[in-house]
């Protein structure tokens, strides 16, 4: 139940953002390494000021925060701008989505732009995990 509400969360973060949702995702999650009690019994999530599972903003509201885990999702479009710097809107923003990391930093790009930016990804210093 728990993988399948993980999976109910992300098609609805896919709607509200614009990105394509993958039917089989479900077959990509694992549900080893989820807490059981990260919903409640209706399949909200749980949140309690002393534990914050997951905390979803746009890059522009973690400006100025050290977070010690960041995934930023992206499209192809803003993985080039990210990668060419800052001197565009989408390279500032990326920067900025990087900057907040302090431990672990997760690009999410589609799987069809891997191949094309692998190259590129690894030159900033970025690998594929």
């Amino acid at each position: 139940k728990l993988k399948g509400n993980v999976s109910s969360l992300l098609k609805v973060v896919c709607e509200l953002h614009g990105f394509g949702y993958v039917d089989k995702l479900g077959n990509k999650l694992s549900s080893t390494k989820l807490l059981g009690d990260s919903f409640d019994k209706n399949g909200g999530l749980n949140f309690s000021p002393s534990k914050t599972l997951v905390r979803v903003d746009t890059v522009h509201q973690s400006k100025g925060e050290g977070i010690g885990a960041v995934m930023y999702i992206v499209t192809k479009d803003h993985a080039k701008k990210l990668i060419n710097g800052t001197g565009t809107e989408l390279g500032r923003i990326g920067y900025v989505a990087i900057t907040r990391a302090r431990d672990y930093f997760v690009l999410a790009l589609p799987d069809s732009s891997e191949k094309e930016l692998k190259e590129e990804l690894g030159r900033i210093g970025l690998m594929k995990w």
